[in-house]
């Protein structure tokens, strides 16, 4: 069942205020815009957001700024298989699964560690066939900085959404 849109003005700190809406109110999906800029670490997503999203106790979709809306058909999930990171990467294929959106488990791995193919492999064999889903691949990409080879991937690949869990 469709469940109704609301919206709030409130003066004060935004990331703040939006974060204790939702626990007071047990949100389950925050639908935001982007606009900040900062440091590398905020460059994906903006300032607000980026303090929203490991505060805030729900679903957060991030719209970034001149984004226009096409259709959900790729999706990647930043993953560091982690259980916790399997576990929305399996609530991330439902979403796709409605939109019978292509989905790709994207892993960012510093050079020296371990090789992760194996165990992307792995995950994705196990989610196709707990989900019913065929649709889904795995992408390494070989950087030191998790958030400059999440940016290399979006360039390249050019998800519609990018699916992120924080911890």
């Amino acid at each position: 069942p469709a469940s109704k849109a609301n919206w709030m003005v409130q003066p004060g700190i935004a990331s703040d205020n939006i974060t204790e809406y939702v626990k007071q109110n047990q949100i389950s999906l925050v639908i935001m815009g982007t606009t900040g800029q900062g440091a590398i670490a905020r460059k994906l997503i903006g300032s607000t957001t980026s303090s929203v999203i490991p505060n805030t106790p729900c679903t957060i979709i991030a719209i970034p700024p001149r984004a226009k809306f096409k259709g959900i058909n790729k999706i990647a999930i930043a993953t560091d298989l982690e259980k916790d990171s399997f576990l929305a990467a399996k609530e991330s294929v439902c979403f796709a699964k409605e939109h019978r959106a292509e989905v790709t488990l994207v892993h960012v791995q510093d050079l020296g560690i371990f090789d992760a193919e194996d165990a992307l492999q792995n995950v994705v064999n196990k989610i196709k066939k707990e989900m019913n889903y065929k649709n889904i691949s795995f992408y390494v990409c070989r950087d030191s900085d998790i958030a400059k080879g999440l940016d290399v991937y979006i360039k390249k690949n050019k998800p519609d959404i990018l699916s992120m869990v924080t911890y």
